[in-house]
């Protein structure tokens, strides 16, 4: 799980504008492993009207991968002390700035290397596609050929049966996905 601040998504709701050729930053997160993005219950806040925990609490109990928060005021600017303070008790990246995030992406668009393959078979009617694929590095993965679910069943739609292509590919509870697939150039 991401924990966001209300700030910092504010401030990638910017961003994202000024940016809309760029897919949405919870989703390049995702693509990289990590869970859906959560607002959580500051600490100043106090536990939720159920009883939900507060980000430290929830940092506490393992649920949060990553935090993005940028604190604005003396409450929050409190709460971000602790939230750090927390994040690096249990080894959780936390990034504080709009060049972190960013700097996030870039790392997590590396990571998601460009895989070449060949398109085996292609079933529109499942969202799955058979590629003969080379090394994917991000799994671990030695050339072989299987089926791929893909995140975005129109991209099969400019796919054909033996077409080279170039694609990423994550793991999502216990499935391989493709997140981008697109021809390649000759």
């Amino acid at each position: 799980m991401i924990f966001w601040s209300c700030k910092a998504m504010a401030t990638m709701t910017r961003l994202l504008h000024l940016f809309p050729h760029q897919n949405s930053f919870e989703r390049r997160l995702q693509a990289g492993g990590l869970a859906p993005a959560t607002h959580r219950i500051k600490g100043h806040e106090g536990r939720g009207p159920n009883g939900e925990p507060t980000t430290v609490d929830a940092i506490m109990a393992g649920d949060i991968q990553l935090i993005v928060n940028t604190p604005y005021g003396v409450g929050p600017r409190l709460d971000g002390y602790e939230i750090r303070t927390a994040a690096v008790s249990h080894g959780i990246p936390c990034i504080t700035t709009l060049p972190g995030i960013l700097a996030a992406i870039q790392g997590i668009e590396a990571e998601l290397a460009e895989v070449l393959a060949e398109v085996r078979r292609i079933d529109k009617a499942s969202g799955k596609v058979a590629l003969k694929h080379g090394e994917i590095k991000n799994l671990d993965m030695p050339p072989m050929s299987m089926v791929f679910q893909i995140k975005d069943p129109s991209q099969l739609d400019a796919l054909l049966v033996g077409q080279k292509v170039r694609f990423q590919a994550v793991q999502d509870k216990g499935a391989y996905w493709v997140v981008k697939i697109e021809a390649a150039a000759l």
